[in-house]
């Protein structure tokens, strides 16, 4: 039996994935330079438009394929169909990657949300 003070979890879980799915986010492109070092890619933060080479973070092919999508105009509902068409991987487990990656991208300041549709 479900206690009202303590909602289940997984609704709690799934009622966010159902708004975030819809919501439309941006690379803060203003805040990083993304480019390609040594076969791999890169976000390097600004500070007041000085490179911080200390704080350097190297992206996997999902990741950077991620930040060249997040465009302020898909929703991540677009995103990950076309993740879909890139990787052969189950829906389920490309969505919980996708929503993991804003979580922590929202953390790092990397990306906004322009969109949310909380109804």
């Amino acid at each position: 039996m479900q206690n009202k003070k303590n909602p289940d979890l997984r609704n709690i879980k799934n009622e966010k994935k159902y708004n975030m799915i819809n919501s439309i986010f941006r690379f803060k492109e203003n805040s990083f330079v993304f480019k390609e070092v040594n076969n791999e890619m890169v976000l390097v933060p600004l500070t007041s438009n000085i490179v911080d080479m200390t704080n350097i973070m190297t992206l996997n092919e999902t990741a950077s394929f991620m930040i060249k999508v997040l465009d302020g105009k898909s929703t991540l509902k677009e995103i990950c169909e076309k993740l879909m068409l890139e990787y052969d991987i189950q829906q389920d487990i490309l969505e919980k990657d996708v929503f993991q990656f804003i979580e922590n991208a929202l953390e790092k300041n990397i990306v906004e949300e322009v969109f949310s549709n909380n109804e």
